[in-house]
């Protein structure tokens, strides 16, 4: 067999092997999200679930307007909103998330684990990077994954995030291709939210959340 034969075999293999992990990620899916409660969904038609829409701290516009939640920033900071009524150890949360304006100094991101005056996990994507994090009441952020997102995202559209948790398994996915998988058990049960960011003290950042939804993968409380 020729040196450019064998090239061509191994790379064959490489692709089956890929199309083959790809296959069972998508049929583990499907049985996780059949087997799922849905706990909360919102697609912000109106303000049924009576989010925080106002203006605080004279930077940060929240509203919902045009079937989406919208936060609009004047100034440099980060917020989040979470879904109060219940929390999680076992579950998968999604939202639809555009970076409306602002480009690289906006993020948007789902948070999980939140517990008050203790912290939780946030999952934030930019336009060209994401990353996930440990947020505690004291000390510095750390960073658990990272990467560059834009081979699966579309810069200035909708990108959907999406994060499954099962015991101190943690799955990131963008636009349902896997972007992290990894194993940390610092937080436990806690709250699942959305959330935001604007990186330029001069702001101009503005971001748009629809479709949130949280299903249960064990009961939550």
């Amino acid at each position: 067999m020729t040196q450019t034969a064998q090239a061509r075999t191994a790379q064959a293999l490489v692709q089956m092997a890929a199309t083959q992990t790809a296959t069972a990620l998508q049929a583990e899916l499907t049985a996780l999200f059949a087997n799922a409660q849905r706990v909360f969904y919102d697609e912000f038609v109106d303000n049924r679930n009576v989010w925080s829409t106002s203006v605080f701290q004279d930077i940060e516009l929240n509203l919902i307007e045009d079937g989406v939640f919208k936060v609009v920033w004047s100034g440099k900071d980060t917020s989040y909103e979470v879904y109060e009524l219940s929390s999680f150890t076992d579950f998968i949360g999604e939202v639809d998330c555009r970076i409306a304006r602002g480009g690289g100094d906006g993020s948007c991101g789902l948070i999980f684990a939140q517990q008050r005056n203790v912290g939780f996990y946030k999952f934030e994507f930019f336009i060209d990077y994401y990353r996930l994090s440990i947020i505690l009441a004291e000390g510095e952020p750390v960073i658990l994954a990272e990467g560059d997102p834009r081979r699966i995202t579309t810069v200035g559209d909708q990108n959907r995030l999406r994060v499954i948790r099962q015991g101190e398994r943690i799955r990131l996915f963008i636009n349902d291709a896997l972007a992290a998988d990894l194993r940390d058990n610092t937080l436990g049960a806690g709250r699942v939210g959305v959330s935001t960011a604007c990186y330029n003290a001069e702001g101009g950042v503005e971001v748009h959340f629809d479709n949130f939804g949280i299903r249960s993968l064990a009961s939550g409380s």
